[in-house]
């Protein structure tokens, strides 16, 4: 869910500046303002080629990795909470019908409902597969597959905030038309709407594209509470796959999200 842009390395324009500045002097301030938050929460949409309904996603994520959010597509639900030794997830039926294997899919309504603990396997982090979010990584990607761009000036949301809009066309292969809205005060982007299909060519970016060629047909994501996070900690009474189901098989699944 990124709107993209180009950083060419010029000064920095000033807060109070950035509703006239260059396109790529007001994405080099939020490239910059971003990178060096610890945490923010997430709330947004996408809709995918080929899906029916858009998935739903909310919650926090950090730099450092720990995540706790809820995700929804469908009839299927879940709250997951990631922490380096393991990945918690509360879901319904549903959910767990939906993903993993055969296995999975037959004890769903035994796990449904409790929060499962599926630990990281030897030697890896249960948080490296939803670093996309973390803020890191969303201010890394802030550059990435680039249209033309245009600085639409300063609009004021809700609340009073004042933001700038930067629009992406979409015109050049691989990229996506979008807005992308920045904070006039601090430099930090709000939201990031991707409004239709990337076109067609370009060449993947391994450090920001999970699939080659996009399959994100439309995204809208809303950006909040920079650096105001409450630890995240592990749920209590969580269960193991097998412990759920009375000692039963667990769920096979390598990827529930």
């Amino acid at each position: 869910m990124s709107v993209a842009a180009v950083a060419t390395g010029a000064p920095l324009a000033l807060a109070d500046d950035l509703g006239s500045a260059k396109p790529a002097d007001v994405l080099a301030k939020a490239k910059t303002a971003l990178a060096q938050v610890k945490s923010l929460h997430v709330a947004g949409t996408e809709l995918d080629k080929g899906d029916k309904a858009p998935t739903k996603i909310a919650g926090t994520f950090t730099s450092s990795g720990p995540a706790d959010f809820t995700i929804s597509g469908g009839k299927a639900s879940a709250r997951l909470i990631a922490l380096p030794s393991a990945l918690y997830i509360k879901a319904n039926e549903s959910y767990w019908k939906s993903v993993g294997d055969k296995s999975s899919r037959a004890i769903a309504a035994k796990l449904a409902g409790k929060w499962i603990k599926m630990p990281a396997s030897s030697g890896e982090d249960a948080t490296s597969g939803l670093a996309d979010l973390s803020p890191k990584h969303l201010a890394s990607c802030l550059d990435s597959h680039v249209g033309t761009l245009s600085n639409k000036g300063v609009r004021t949301v809700g609340g009073g905030q004042k933001v700038v809009v930067l629009a992406d066309a979409g015109d050049k292969p691989g990229t996506a038309p979008g807005q992308l809205w920045i904070d006039e005060r601090t430099g930090l982007p709000v939201r990031e709407v991707q409004s239709g299909p990337a076109k067609a060519g370009g060449k993947k970016d391994s450090a920001c594209d999970d699939e080659w060629p996009p399959v994100t047909q439309k995204s809208d994501a809303t950006l909040s509470r920079f650096g105001k996070t409450a630890k995240i900690t592990a749920p209590k009474g969580a269960v193991s796959p097998k412990q759920a189901v009375g000692g039963g098989s667990g769920s096979g699944g390598s990827n529930p999200v």
